[in-house]
């Protein structure tokens, strides 16, 4: 892989950061907004500091057959460092922290259009990050606002429909078959959910065709009135529901033995690694706990293994795109009822699949959500050329083939899949460079109490909706108590 030449080679003042930052000393740093859009860039500052959830980050550490860190430190002299945040919450707290300084953030969904509203992020010169206009426009699109790009697209997915095609007959159709009392009472406990507050809006989507009068628009942005319908759903789903899987490896065995991952029903085949599974292979996502991820169930490193910095933590994550163990599941029989029908990734689905077991994932009628993880670039950042050298890296065909077998998410670089990178079976099972897909995709945004898409009478955003504080407490009540 080759970094630009405008990184590498232009004079080495860096005119990113305002005067004020480097006025900054200890204390609680300068305020979030000082950064502006780099215009320019000088050679790397020798230092980057990130934050990330489980998997995004690899140096080695948990396999050695896995690292993208290493080689981009050796080319760019930029040493890496970064935190393992456990959740998608204890990610926003670190970039709301003043009294830290993260030059970037892998963020989710549930945390992207937070930093952006709240300036804990600056906008990103897309001329200055090769292989930018290689992602696809959609995943680019999602971080728009104001005709400045917020992050580029690292990986994403979409949550299907899957069944058991010997015991869900006839085939579903419909997220009904999920959310509607009469159809799920038919497979009552054996019923599987995301564990995660933006799930509910697969039951807004649900209820964006069976109850009209509801009008909702974007199952990501609800009126109170909206969010209490579509809780009321998952309510009275609840009682069908065998799990609420976090880690993705627990849908897996949930599905294949009727485990949920925490007696180590799920296990990596020995001889697994990137680039030598069967073609269409993932890197099976598995736990610890708790937006769906986790580290490999081979062994949980202690903490620090992952990262050179004091202050890493090997914590798991909470988010779309969870670190993974290599090859495909050893399923163990522990001889309790299977899960039959749930909310599911591709990668489930083709895990599954490959493993023998009789599972499809359907498109409901309705249409799918999905997710996209992105890089963002933090309003306190302090080695700016080191960080977009990182955005680089991190877009390169190379290194997003790296990734996505490793934690089982799709690319969102499709060149991942050209010439012999990634097998065929795998892009196809993951959907990449499919864009009419990706076109249908309804895609995660942070709920706000600015409702998406609709103008107030001052011409900005319209409020009366509801935020993700808000989908939180909700989701808690609903599934939990």
């Amino acid at each position: 892989m080759r970094l630009t030449a405008k990184v590498t080679a232009l004079a080495a003042t860096t005119v990113i950061v305002a005067g004020a930052l480097s006025a900054c000393s200890g204390g609680g740093g300068e305020q979030a907004g000082t950064v502006k859009v780099a215009s320019t860039l000088g050679p790397g500052e020798g230092s980057l500091n990130l934050v990330s959830l489980s998997g995004f980050v690899e140096n080695g550490g948990n396999d050695p057959r896995v690292d993208w860190v290493t080689p981009f430190e050796k080319r760019t002299g930029c040493k890496v460092s970064w935190k393992l945040a456990r959740d998608p919450r204890e990610m926003a707290d670190l970039m709301h922290d003043r009294g830290r300084r993260y030059d970037g953030v892998s963020a989710p969904p549930e945390v992207a259009g937070q930093l952006v509203a709240d300036k804990q992020v600056v906008a990103v010169n897309p001329d200055l990050v090769d292989g930018f206009k290689k992602i696809e426009p959609r995943l680019r699109a999602l971080l728009r606002k104001d005709g400045e790009y917020y992050g580029v697209p690292y990986v994403w997915g979409s949550n299907l429909l899957m069944y058991d095609t010997r015991a869900v007959q006839p085939a579903p159709a419909s997220w009904a078959a999920l959310f509607d009392p009469g159809q799920a009472r038919r497979y009552s406990g054996r019923l599987v959910m995301r564990d995660s507050p933006l799930a509910i809006a697969e039951a807004a989507l649900y209820l964006k065709g069976a109850e009209r009068k509801l009008k909702i628009s974007d199952p990501y942005s609800l009126t109170p009135k909206q969010l209490d319908a579509a809780v009321r759903v998952l309510a009275r789903q609840r009682p069908h529901v065998k799990h609420y899987w976090s880690a993705p490896a627990d849908a897996v065995s949930a599905f294949a033995d009727g485990g949920t991952g925490h007696g180590g029903t799920v296990a990596p085949s020995p001889s697994g690694a990137p680039g030598s599974a069967a073609p269409g292979s993932a890197a099976p996502a598995s736990t610890p706990p708790p937006s769906g991820t986790s580290a490999p169930v081979s062994g949980t490193p202690a903490p620090g293994v992952t990262t050179p910095s004091p202050s890493a933590s090997s914590s798991p994550s909470a988010s779309p795109g969870a670190s993974a163990s290599q090859g495909v599941p050893v399923v163990r029989d522990r001889g309790e009822p299977p899960a039959v029908l749930g909310e599911a990734w591709p990668y489930q689905v083709d895990v599954l699949g490959r493993s023998g077991k009789p599972v499809r994932g359907v498109v409901p009628s309705e249409g799918v959500t999905g997710w996209m993880d992105a890089w963002m670039i933090g309003a306190r950042v302090q080695h700016p050329s080191c960080m977009y050298q990182w955005l680089q890296w991190t877009a390169s065909p190379d290194v997003q083939q790296q990734v996505a077998e490793w934690a089982g998410v799709a690319p969102a670089n499709p060149q991942a899949c050209a010439g012999d990178r990634l097998k065929p079976g795998f892009c196809d099972a993951y959907r990449v460079g499919d864009r009419g897909y990706l076109d249908e995709v309804v895609f995660a945004h942070t709920p706000s109490k600015t409702c998406a898409g609709k103008r107030g009478k001052d011409g900005g955003g319209k409020r009366g909706c509801t935020d993700y504080a808000e989908w939180t407490r909700k989701w808690i009540e609903a599934t939990k108590l």
